[in-house]
């Protein structure tokens, strides 16, 4: 058998060899599966942060919509009538049947309800039932300047009779009033 002779330069390379040896069979696997594990860990916070972000959008609409819902329950508690002003509200109501060509010829109140005690506060239920006549679209904008108008008036009830051009009508319109 023959002698191995091995130098210096012989003994570095095979020394490097067993380290390119031992990294790729050991160290690298370990450093790929890490890489591995963190790419999950990666995805699974930018999930969160994007359902955090998520969150804070609606959390932002949320807080406008409650602002919004805010200004206008102001906005309708302004338009509830005090019991002592029933009177107002019939003036107010002959005012825009004449701006909008509805002939009025009859104004009954129905009976005060109690409609909901809230917060200390008491609000009432008027039916208020008017005969009038007008043309089919002079009774549209007369209801539709009643309902956007500064009181909460709504219609519950119309009954349209026919006889052109103007057409008798019966409405049952609602007042919210509050003590």
């Amino acid at each position: 058998m023959q002698k191995l002779i091995l130098n210096k330069k012989d003994i570095i390379c095979v020394g490097i060899y067993v380290l390119l040896a031992f990294d790729l069979l050991l160290v690298v696997p370990l450093q790929i599966r890490s890489v591995l594990g963190n790419n999950v860990s990666l995805h699974k916070v930018k999930v969160r942060i994007s359902q955090y972000n998520r969150d804070k959008a609606d959390g932002d609409d949320f807080l406008k919509e409650k602002e919004r819902l805010s200004r206008d329950i102001l906005s309708l508690q302004g338009r509830i009538i005090p019991r002592r002003d029933v009177s107002s509200v019939s003036a107010y109501i002959s005012s825009k049947a004449k701006d909008n060509n509805v002939d009025i010829f009859e104004v009954t109140a129905g009976t005060e309800e109690e409609y909901k005690n809230s917060g200390g506060n008491r609000y009432y239920y008027l039916p208020l039932k008017i005969e009038a006549e007008s043309g089919y679209h002079d009774l549209g904008r007369f209801l539709n300047a009643l309902s956007m108008g500064e009181y909460y008036l709504d219609t519950e009830e119309i009954l349209v009779q026919g006889n052109a051009p103007y057409h008798k009508t019966g409405l049952i319109i609602s007042i919210l009033l509050k003590e």
